[in-house]
């Protein structure tokens, strides 16, 4: 995941943080790697060393002898106004833009901005695009702002908050179970027990709600666990605002437009994954969650046609599929220009549902990235809000909240431990008022008593269910480096090896001392193999999640492995061979399964060349 550095101030005071770390943003970045939030890449944005400003446009006229220039008058906050010469010929009077004064470096392309002479007419510096400030990788035209930033006021001051004046992309290596860490505010709750600072308040919105708009949400597969949704009508659809824009840019995604950009803003921000669905293509103007039927096709938003299995995951309407669940919105309910009604989900799905769909479709998404994860459903409805809230505009529906019938998924894990037992486990004196302090910063909620504690597990930890959970939780933030280290205790009178442990090592002497070299192969081999050798069904193993395709039994013998192992060497020049293995093979007789430890010696070549 890829985020800017700055995007954590709206979650956590950023300053203080810099502040400890004595302004070192590289500080930070060690901090999240040590309790396991690895941050790969640190990328130190500078953008300009000089001066950039907020500009309008106040006349252009074309180049008198290179048509494909045009000559533009600049304000840029003094009476005095800049003349500027450009190869964008879509700049427009009254537009505001960003103007570059002569003598300014551009630190992407380590480019000095100078007066330069297009036959003639002189261009008092330059007017810049995305791509020239190292924030878009290609741009086709200098950047158009349109927020209601001040003309003549510092670029900068504009883009990052006061207390910092270079942006950093934050590349992070997310932990295969911590789904929560699939976000800005996720990050920010790191920092937060890091430093102990409390989190900022998130945004509320009231909504002045329409009862005449009434969306129908219905569940019709316990795999969908929670569907939140509005609808908001006589929207428009447009550009984003430039926050917003630079924001998606520098975490690697491309603006479309405000409607879509909010949905993956959210993404980005909170974890939750949403669509965007346009509200008048949506047949009966009805979501159904259900199954999909064999041969149903869709068409995804990448262009690609899809036809579905029997019991696909899908979100539909009242006549076909417009969404793959938890992985690609379909083309025919796109948002477009001429969009006005919107609606917006945010949905909690069966992960390992999503996961086969990812498998099964060879397509791999931002939103099925983390629904794949367990993300858990504490953001659903808070990303709905946050979703309208940042459209600002139109009419709103009530909230729709749909739990499906496997919503026992929905509940908080309780687990009960104490003080002692956490410090024991850690090896090492973590005064209570630090527990107490490291848990309800990543937002555990505690009841004390004595030495016991009780935790409620946020919602958005579906990683955490036991007692030694919690004291990872605590270790990690604690700091793995004051955990002091010790000589581990040794029992004086250690357990006596078992007969059939004592009869192996008596074996593998014995076979190494004639001169034997021991192999140790995988426990699986293929179905292919079993009927080469003849191994009946009704005698094999078979695994449900095997790590490799085709070997997705469990070996009823030694044998079958072993002479992949001669073939291996065979065929690499090794011809004479001596070798043996000691290891498990798995049967079973109906529904009673064994494991017996087997030996096989295997001879092949001669013996002395």
């Amino acid at each position: 995941m890829k985020f800017p550095f700055t995007w954590l101030n709206d979650f956590i005071e950023l300053e203080k943080i810099l502040d400890k770390e004595k302004q070192d943003v590289f500080g930070v970045a060690e901090k999240l790697t040590k309790v396991g939030v690895e941050v790969e890449e640190v990328e130190k944005l500078g953008f300009y060393d000089g001066n950039v400003v907020v500009a309008e446009v106040d006349e252009i006229s074309p180049h008198p002898t290179k048509p494909q220039l045009l000559v533009c008058k600049i304000n840029v906050g003094s009476d005095e106004g800049r003349i500027v010469v450009t190869s964008d010929v879509t700049v427009k009077k009254g537009q505001k833009v960003v103007y570059c004064f002569p003598g300014t470096i551009l630190v992407k392309s380590n480019t000095l901005v100078d007066i330069m002479s297009f036959e003639n007419i002189n261009s008092y510096g330059m007017l810049l695009s995305l791509e020239e400030l190292g924030i878009e990788p290609r741009s086709e035209t200098v950047w158009k702002i349109n927020s209601d930033w001040g003309i003549g006021s510092d670029l900068i001051s504009n883009m990052l908050p006061r207390f910092i004046r270079e942006e950093y992309v934050f590349t992070v290596k997310v932990p295969s179970n911590r789904a929560d860490v699939l976000s800005v505010l996720g990050i920010a709750r790191e920092l937060s027990a890091i430093y102990g600072i409390p989190l900022r308040q998130l945004p509320t919105y009231k909504f002045s709600e329409d009862q005449s708009i009434k969306p129908e949400i219905v569940i019709q597969d316990g795999r969908c666990l929670r569907y939140c949704s509005r609808v908001v009508k006589k929207v428009k659809v447009r550009e984003s605002s430039d926050i917003v824009k630079i924001r998606l840019l520098l975490s690697g995604l491309r603006p479309i437009n405000n409607i879509v950009d909010i949905t993956n803003y959210v993404m980005l921000a909170v974890g939750q994954p949403m669509h965007a669905f346009d509200y008048d293509k949506l047949s009966g103007r009805r979501i159904v969650v259900r199954a999909s039927k064999e041969g149903e096709r869709i068409v995804t938003l990448d262009g690609r046609e899809i036809v579905l299995k029997e019991d696909t995951l899908v979100i539909a309407d009242n006549e076909k599929p417009v969404a793959i669940a938890g992985v690609i919105g379909g083309e025919e309910t796109r948002i477009t220009e001429n969009t006005t009604s919107v609606l917006f989900e945010s949905a909690y799905f069966d992960y390992n549902t999503i996961r086969k769909t990812v498998k099964e479709l060879g397509i791999s998404t931002e939103s099925s990235l983390r629904f794949s994860r367990d993300l858990g459903f504490y953001t659903t409805d808070l990303a709905i809000n946050l979703a309208v809230g940042m459209i600002g505009e139109g009419k709103v529906s009530s909230f729709v909240d749909v739990r499906g019938s496997g919503n026992g998924a929905l509940k908080e894990e309780v687990i009960k431990t104490s003080f002692s037992a956490i410090r024991e486990r850690i090896g090492c004196e973590v005064p209570n008022e630090r527990i107490k302090s490291i848990l309800t910063f990543l937002g555990f909620e505690l009841q004390t008593k004595g030495d016991e504690v009780i935790v409620k597990v946020p919602p958005y930890r579906k990683d955490v269910f036991i007692e030694e959970d919690i004291v990872e939780e605590v270790a990690r933030i604690f700091g793995y480096d004051n955990v002091p280290s010790t000589i581990p205790r040794i029992e004086k009178n250690p357990e006596i090896p078992s007969n059939v442990l004592k009869l192996e090592q008596v074996v593998r002497s014995n076979l190494v001392a004639q001169g034997l070299t021991e192999v140790m192969n995988f426990s699986f081999i293929s179905e292919k193999d079993a009927e080469l050798f003849m191994l009946g069904k009704d005698l094999l193993v078979k695994v449900f999640n095997p790590m490799i395709a085709e070997d997705n039994t469990l070996r009823p013998m030694l044998l079958v492995n072993l002479l992949r192992t001669v073939k291996r060497n065979v065929n690499n020049g090794f011809r004479n061979l001596s070798i043996f293995e000691i290891g498990k093979v798995f049967t079973r007789v109906g529904e009673v399964f064994s494991e017996d430890k087997n030996v096989c010696i295997v001879l092949c070549g001669k013996r002395d060349e």
